[in-house]
């Protein structure tokens, strides 16, 4: 993961959804994006790779549901 781009994206509403079990992309890169990037937030889901079985798919929309609360009505 580049570490030197430009993310215009910053804001309280970032979420990040990293499998641990990701060979392509390690869950490193991930951590030092969540810390480039103030108020976000990093899930890191167990036994998830780089690409999810749809058996795992609660594994992310329990987060993402959770998430998707606690920004409702934030300003953008």
């Amino acid at each position: 993961m580049d570490d030197h781009i430009e993310l215009p994206f910053q804001s309280h509403l970032d979420q990040i959804l990293h499998g641990r079990e990701d060979r392509l992309l390690p869950v490193a890169g991930s951590r030092r994006l969540a810390a480039r990037i103030p108020g976000s937030q990093l899930v890191e889901l167990d036994r998830v790779g780089h690409e999810f079985r749809l058996s795992q798919l609660g594994r992310f929309l329990e987060p993402l549901r959770t998430h998707l609360e606690a920004v409702r009505g934030a300003p953008l």
